[in-house]
């Protein structure tokens, strides 16, 4: 029995990357479901007005900072804590999950409403897919560190590393086109 014990303290750390493969075909599919579901809630124009409001006070502040530097530090600050957030073991993968859903809500507030930000109009739709693949591989990760730690595996910090410095690479993308824009 010791020894079986000892085989698992020695044991080397196993790359991950086939599974990680298939957890972002997962998580693909399960933020694909969390947004339709959120675009398909009932909202009454008050809570769609509510919501527009929220967002359009929070452009107004990004437009109201002084530089495009200050700019592209806030939003890459104010993605990137979010990213890292759904990277975590067990409830990154759900705060992603809401995070889809609340997307898919906030679009149905601006259809409700009727009242189209010039500021999503400005977007290019190549920062959505590049915000959505960042999400993606956030839940992805998150899932496997969810699994490593369940199973009590070893897990290889590089490859964590180097994805967290992907995600960041790509907010950092998705935040300087951003500032520009507004």
């Amino acid at each position: 029995m010791s020894t079986n014990t000892n085989s698992l303290k020695t044991q080397e750390p196993v790359s991950y990357w086939k599974l990680r493969g298939l957890l972002i075909v997962a998580s693909l599919v399960i933020l694909i479901v969390s947004y339709q579901v959120g675009f398909n809630a009932n909202l009454s124009p008050s809570e769609a007005n509510s919501l527009i409001q929220d967002n359009t006070s929070y452009l107004s502040t990004l437009k109201g900072l002084p530089s495009l530097d200050s700019k592209v530090l806030r939003i890459f600050l104010d993605e990137y804590s979010v990213v890292l957030a759904c990277n975590t073991p067990f409830l990154g993968p759900s705060l992603s999950i809401y995070l889809a859903y609340a997307s898919g809500t906030l679009d149905k507030a601006y259809m409700i409403s009727g009242n189209v930000s010039s500021f999503q109009v400005d977007i290019p739709p190549y920062v959505n897919y590049i915000e959505s693949f960042t999400l993606i591989l956030a839940t992805a990760e998150g899932l496997l560190l969810s699994y490593i730690y369940a199973r009590k595996k070893k897990i290889t910090y590089s490859e964590t590393i180097s994805i967290l410095l992907l995600q960041a690479s790509l907010i950092f993308l998705v935040a300087s086109i951003v500032a520009t824009l507004i």
